[in-house]
């Protein structure tokens, strides 16, 4: 599919037909060329990218820096308010991140267009930011500005978090931000962040089937530490064991021993909604006797490299260092594996798991990081149903269904003041540029950001005025 082909899904609904591309087209290539990277390491990161990227949403953006109070968050995140007419009404929060992840060094050279360039080449826009997720931004700025320019004044309040740190945790962006509106008491109605969005149906068995995917669940992460100790010395005299091979037969323990699959509720659900446009065997027999035999599909699903994350705890053996050479039995051996832990398990069980596959207790097997999976958000509210609407009202065919991020993002984070938060970019040009997310080349097409900021207006039009 060409880009030009996937103007077919657009409907041709009059609403919103004076949405300005060149006005967004400029902002997004300007917010493109401020270097917000983060790193885990903070001094390495350019605040001054990132104060310039705040001017310059008050130049591109100036009904919303008039009539919205601004608050900055840990010098680099923004966090916006939109005072409603209604207290009655909990508010709503649309959220995104402002700072992207690094050009992999020495691929400087295979990017098309510089990665900071923000070039527009037609409908065609670079650089890195472009997909994940500047376009989000601008997007929900763009969609507050348009309704303010309407003469709209919401009846809800409406909050709006833009994090500097999304890429490596969040804990300082958009965690520090739910944490300053809970101790004023929020308690929002929904959130709407990244994540979701589009694909064709096709492995799911529905080949002919266009799907949205609003995200409503996100798997934990546990790394998980293996470390042994020994005296070390010469190779000539390595006894009858290393410390090496003590961690490698228990590494091999944990990832001969993964999680079993199961049918989650989120998964459920997702496969219901895709009941009616699934045509291929076996997903066909199998969705039609969900309900009588989950345990088949799902050691089904647990069979495909691509299907597998959705039904379990996914186990990846990622890390190890020992020796600094070949003669030279190793003290110390490390190994990390990371798991991205489904609705059932938890960092607590996934740690026992490790502990008692390996069955050694002279080694150390702890948590370096762990995050526990999110909460399942509610598939029956006020946010779900406006996502839904808006983006069969301006997608042509599109089959909506609820979903999960196997990554993560930073909406998490808002679960202690929200029972209802969503992952959905409702950007289409994935579909026909390739996955550019933290890639060579990464860069959108503009007139599916347009299109998707159609649906951002409706969603905020429809559940806050």
């Amino acid at each position: 599919m060409n880009v030009q082909e996937v103007t077919k899904y657009f409907s041709d609904a009059a609403d919103y037909q004076d949405v300005d591309q060149n006005k967004v087209a400029q902002a997004l290539s300007k917010a493109i060329t401020y270097k917000t990277v983060s790193y885990e390491d903070t001094s390495l990161m350019d605040g001054d990218a990132f104060k310039g990227l705040h001017a310059h949403f008050e130049e591109a953006f100036p009904l919303v820096h008039k009539n919205m109070e601004k608050t900055v968050i840990n010098d680099w995140s923004l966090l916006y308010h939109w005072k409603g007419s209604d207290p009655s009404l909990k508010p709503a929060l649309f959220m995104s991140h402002l700072d992207v992840v690094p050009v992999m060094p020495g691929t400087e050279d295979d990017w098309e267009e510089p990665a900071f360039s923000g070039k527009i080449d037609g409908d065609i826009l670079w650089g890195r930011g472009s997909i994940d997720t500047k376009s989000q931004v601008i997007g929900e700025l763009y969609a507050a500005e348009y309704l303010m320019e309407k003469g709209y004044t919401p009846k809800r309040d409406i909050y709006f978090v833009f994090g500097h740190d999304e890429e490596t945790m969040g804990v300082d962006g958009s965690l520090a931000a739910m944490e300053h509106l809970k101790k004023k008491g929020v308690q929002l109605e929904f959130v709407m962040d990244e994540g979701g969005g589009f694909k064709m149906g096709s492995e799911f068995g529905a080949p002919e089937a266009l799907l949205a995917r609003i995200d409503i669940f996100e798997k934990g992460y546990i790394d998980v530490a293996v470390e042994a100790n020994a005296e070390g010395g010469h190779s000539s005299r390595p006894g009858k064991g290393t410390a090496l091979g003590k961690v490698a037969k228990a590494i091999g323990k944990i990832e001969d021993n993964q999680l079993p699959p199961h049918i989650n509720k989120v998964v459920y659900n997702m496969f219901k909604g895709l009941k009616d446009v699934i045509t291929e065997e076996p997903f066909k027999s199998y969705v039609e006797n969900i309900d009588t035999n989950p345990e088949a599909f799902a050691e089904y699903l647990c069979e495909d490299k691509d299907l597998a994350p959705l039904v379990h705890t996914t186990t990846a053996l990622t890390m190890i260092n020992g020796s600094p050479a070949p003669n030279v039995l190793p003290q110390k051996v490390r190994s990390v594996i990371n798991f991205r832990i489904a609705p059932e398990d938890t960092c607590e069980s996934i740690l026992a798991h490790c502990k008692k596959v390996a069955d050694d207790p002279e080694l150390s097997i702890t948590m370096t990081k762990g995050l526990d999976p999110s909460k399942i958000s509610n598939i029956d509210s006020v946010g779900y149903k406006a996502l839904a609407d808006a983006t069969q009202k301006f997608f042509n065919g599109v089959t909506v269904v609820p979903g999960l991020v196997t990554g993560g993002t930073d909406c998490r984070y808002f679960e202690d003041i929200c029972d209802c938060c969503y992952r959905f970019r409702p950007f289409i040009d994935n579909m026909v540029l390739g996955y550019t997310t933290h890639a060579t080349n990464e860069r959108c097409y503009l007139p599916a950001l347009m299109q998707g900021i159609k649906g951002i207006i409706e969603i905020m039009k429809t559940t806050c005025f």
